[in-house]
């Protein structure tokens, strides 16, 4: 029984990372996503800043800061304009002050996030990065070099 559990359980999961990358790219299909779509409904874009080659200047994507006034979450994304289809490095951040920092970082097709932490009342660290097919990091235009990032108080 407790094998079939675990199986169950092991199942489960997979079917639900399945899902996810098959959600991604359908998405790449469909064409771009946006912030407020990827977020869910209440969220309303409140700051972004695109992401650009440092070589060429080329926008290769921008990172979002949204916010729902309900229920006083902060969502960051990041989503890709360039290298559509391609498998690369993508991630977003949310660091709010007196909460857990929240981040999703890795090899993506389409978008990084959504991810959502408490902000109503807070100051949020917050920000981006995308890499080419080469590897190479690129971050947020405005990424402060001694934090990282931007800050945006609720």
């Amino acid at each position: 029984m407790k094998h079939l559990c675990f199986r169950l359980v092991v199942g489960a999961l997979l079917g639900t990372v399945g899902l996810a990358a098959t959600a991604q790219s359908a998405g790449a299909a469909a064409g771009p996503q946006t912030p407020g779509v990827l977020c869910g409904p209440g969220f309303r874009v409140v700051d972004s800043d695109p992401i650009r080659r440092t070589d060429t200047g080329q926008v290769i994507g921008k990172v979002h800061l949204l916010f729902d006034e309900v229920t006083g979450q902060a969502c960051g994304v990041t989503v890709k304009s360039a290298y559509l289809g391609a498998v690369t490095r993508a991630g977003v951040y949310l660091s709010p002050e007196g909460a857990q920092s929240v981040a999703s970082d890795g090899p993506r097709l389409v978008y990084a996030g959504p991810v959502r932490a408490p902000a109503r009342g807070r100051c949020v660290l917050w920000g981006g990065l995308l890499a080419d097919p080469a590897g190479t990091v690129f971050l947020h235009e405005r990424a402060n070099a001694a934090v990282g990032g931007i800050v945006t108080c609720f």
